[in-house]
């Protein structure tokens, strides 16, 4: 792999891993393009990078639930981190069962396809309908309840299939079940680092098996680098221009290009 592939390949990891868009679906697409197919070390790699990005953007709210699980701050505080993290716990019990049981046909779904790229079209118009109908919405993380935790946790088993999301689709159920904009995000990029620390720690047991191998080079770190800024350019691009970017759009710049890359390519 060149220094140019690895810088690419880590500033799109980045940017699609939070952007609700599917890192899958366009890390295959760049790989169409430019006729790349090493990526497998890539990705393991990578995972470093979002979940660095991921624990310094929220390092804050990672500290007020590690101080109120261990008892320390006001008792609405203390009673808020227990809840969310079992409401995390809880959201996390799904994603085992729905891999071993449709692992097969996640798997032979090619990053680049046509039903990964359906699939960018019909989440993407979720995610339309559920910023426009959540304009309104009033709940916060205190609000959340196990059997909403439990549905985004079923939204996020989806998730693994190439072409849907996993900030999408979480993002949207959140959505729609009540919470406010900068809630639903919230839990969705919490949610996401014990998901991405969970298969970094797979990825790296098949390693220590011998299943996999990696070998750290320069261009890997140019990709690490790369996947981490542009990783925390779009928990910015998110949390900060939120009012000038709205959900919807990313669900309409879905919907574009997976038409246009269906229409001509396929």
């Amino acid at each position: 792999m060149d220094t140019f592939q690895a810088i690419i390949l880590g500033l799109v990891q980045g940017l699609t891993e939070f952007l609700p868009i599917s890192s899958s679906a366009h890390l295959g697409i760049i790989a169409y393009i430019f006729k790349w197919e090493e990526r497998l070390q890539l990705d393991i790699i990578l995972h470093v990078a979002s979940l660095t990005a991921l624990i310094i953007y929220f390092r804050k709210d990672l500290k007020k639930v590690l101080l109120g699980l261990i008892n320390k701050g006001s008792q609405k505080e203390i009673a808020n981190s227990r809840k969310f993290v079992v409401n995390v716990i809880i959201s996390l019990l799904p994603l085992i069962p729905i891999y071993l049981l449709l692992k097969d046909w996640i798997n032979s779904i090619q990053d680049f396809s046509q039903t990964a790229l359906i699939f960018l079209i019909i989440f993407g118009g979720f995610l339309i309908w559920a910023d426009l109908r959540s304009r309104n919405n009033k709940s916060g993380l205190e609000d959340l309840s196990k059997t909403q935790a439990l549905l985004i946790g079923l939204g996020q088993g989806i998730a693994l299939f190439s072409g849907v999301s996993r900030s999408g689709i979480t993002i949207t159920l959140a959505l729609l079940i009540g919470l406010k904009e900068e809630a639903a995000k919230k839990y969705t990029f919490l949610l996401s680092i014990p998901t991405i620390l969970g298969g970094f720690l797979l990825e790296m047991l098949d390693i220590v098996k011998g299943d996999l191998s990696i070998s750290l080079d320069f261009s890997l770190l140019l990709a690490i680098i790369s996947a981490f800024i542009s990783a925390y350019l779009a928990l910015i691009i998110l949390f900060k221009l939120g009012d000038k970017i709205k959900l919807s759009y990313y669900g309409i710049y879905r919907i574009i290009i997976g038409l246009a890359l269906l229409l001509f390519l396929f």
